[in-house]
């Protein structure tokens, strides 16, 4: 099983509320924590394979994620796997610490970069992709400053809106998923200035694929904040 299929199948399985075996978590677990500073391995975190990282990958949602940002995002989704899974075996919890310390240190260096048009943001990396990870795995107990980051994070989503009800450099739904996990306001202006893409998508009939039923759920939940 490759990294990413693992991480989705804890992400779906997170998502549906459907109770893992002790056996399978098991199993998904030491695929996550067997790729814990592979080569190729995003500031010595956790590896894609070769195949995945030449390729990208597709994010939960369904969008595509390559080269760098594949490789981040992968080892963002993999802290947040783990700590999903809430693992008690220690050579797992001691690789999920310190690929977060490793994270938490490139985290810092990002708000710390003033010049970077993301820069200077407690709750920003290098791109929307990337922020919305770094969301995902605070959001699932990673790092600290937890409600200041994803707020502050937030906020800069409104310079991005392109006035059709997406933002520019962040995914749609990748941020869709984030924004319905969180109890910030600022999560809730967001997804009020969504909403009329958010209703189409509830209002399909026929869901095409699990990244469509997915999707149609996550604007569901969504708009389920705004009431």
């Amino acid at each position: 099983m490759k990294l990413s299929e693992a991480i989705d199948r804890v992400n779906a399985a997170h998502f549906w509320t459907e109770e893992l075996s002790a056996t399978e978590r098991k199993q998904l677990s030491r695929v996550i924590s067997d790729s814990y500073a592979k080569p190729g391995a995003y500031a010595g975190t956790f590896a894609l394979s070769s195949s995945e990282a030449k390729a990208g990958v597709l994010l939960f949602t369904g969008e595509r994620a390559v080269s760098a940002s594949a490789k981040h995002i992968g080892g963002e989704e993999a802290c947040r796997a783990l700590r999903l899974l809430n693992i008690t075996d220690k050579s797992i919890r001691k690789n999920l610490d310190a690929a977060t310390a490793s994270l938490m240190k490139c985290l810092d260096g990002a708000e710390s970069d003033k010049e970077h048009r993301m820069g200077g943001n407690p709750g920003l990396f290098c791109c929307g992709r990337c922020s919305v990870a770094v969301w995902r795995h605070i959001l699932a107990g990673g790092f600290d400053r937890h409600d200041e980051r994803l707020r502050a994070g937030v906020s800069h989503l409104k310079k991005l809106r392109d006035g059709k009800g997406k933002w520019q450099y962040f995914p749609f739904w990748y941020t869709l998923i984030a924004l319905a996990e969180m109890d910030v306001p600022e999560a809730i202006i967001e997804i009020d200035y969504a909403k009329t893409m958010l209703r189409r998508a509830t209002s399909k009939t026929k869901s095409k694929d699990e990244f469509d039923r997915r999707r149609s759920e996550i604007a569901r939940r969504a708009l389920s904040k705004l009431k």
